[in-house]
């Protein structure tokens, strides 16, 4: 308001927005019957009209498009230049391309075609588009998208091709190899020509459940490395 406040017009401010702040929380607790909603809202809608530029009549218009959907929106994109100025941010495209909506079903084309371009420059400039034009081409549906182009069917078709031919064995054990005979290392004993490892579920059977740490002392040094138990 430009102008400072006597300390009684100071106190009665402070308690009215304690009082409109609690309202708010109230309405966004979710515990109210819509009718209780609304009561409370109308009590922050009170405060909001007379300190427009508040937070708490951001938060409402922004949070609950009360009392009216429009209005909400046009007080909101007021409070955002007032905070922001010519800062560009996505909540102010939302608002401006909402607003447009709205004049476009009252029939106001000219409104809707000024708050639609507004909204297209500010996101432009946030996105890196090439112009205000291309952002209402894209929006209408007659422009480029910055979707991930598909492979063409030809790649999809060669890849699932080349998926298919691997044998990953991934549903059966591999078998284990066969042990070397005494005939295919001549001189060397068959019981000498290969480890011999436990099986693991004659080894897991044969382990008490009071020591895990046996479990791991029947295994050969060879498979388990790490520290003793």
């Amino acid at each position: 308001c430009q102008k400072v406040a006597s300390p009684h017009v100071t106190r009665k401010f402070l308690l009215e927005e304690r009082q409109a702040a609690a309202c708010l929380e109230k309405a966004r607790s979710g515990d109210l019957e819509e009718e209780e909603e609304g009561q409370e809202l109308m009590r922050v809608l009170r405060f909001a009209e007379q300190h427009p530029t508040h937070a708490i009549s951001s938060a409402l218009a922004a949070e609950f498009d009360f009392p009216e959907a429009a209005a909400a929106k046009r007080t909101l994109l007021q409070n955002l230049e007032a905070i922001l100025g010519p800062v560009p941010c996505q909540l102010a495209i939302d608002c401006r391309r909402d607003l447009a909506k709205a004049h476009a079903v009252k029939g106001e084309q000219d409104k809707h075609n000024q708050l639609l371009k507004a909204a297209a420059e500010i996101a432009a400039l946030l996105d890196g588009a090439s112009s205000p034009e291309s952002v209402l081409a894209e929006w209408s549906g007659h422009g480029s998208s910055n979707k991930p182009k598909q492979l063409p069917l030809s790649v999809v078709e060669a890849t699932l091709r080349s998926a298919n031919d691997l044998d990953l064995n991934l549903d059966h054990h591999a078998a284990s190899p066969p042990a070397r005979s005494a005939a295919a290392s001549p001189g060397v004993a068959a019981s000498d020509s290969a480890e011999r490892v436990p099986d693991a579920a004659a080894t897991a059977a044969n382990t008490r459940a009071d020591k895990p740490g046996d479990l791991f002392s029947q295994w050969p040094t060879a498979l388990y490395s790490g520290p003793t138990f």
